[in-house]
């Protein structure tokens, strides 16, 4: 059997700030005209903390999974 999951549950608010931050994202971003950092910036702070809290909790429940006798 195999379980997986992909997905990154691990980035966390300062890592989006310094993507925001990096020269080579904000070339990249400035060429997406739907794409506002200031926007970005701002739901991540609004959405981090629930973000890290789920994070924890699928994080958990997959080891739990994937160590549990069956």
């Amino acid at each position: 059997n195999v379980v997986a999951l992909q997905f990154h549950f691990e980035v966390s608010a300062e890592m989006v700030g310094e993507w925001l931050e990096d020269s080579g994202c904000r070339a990249e971003m400035a060429a997406l005209p739907d794409v506002d950092p200031e926007t970005i910036r701002r739901q991540t702070a609004e959405w981090a903390g629930k973000l890290e809290e789920l994070s924890g909790q699928v994080f958990g429940r997959f080891l739990k999974a994937v160590t549990s006798d069956k």
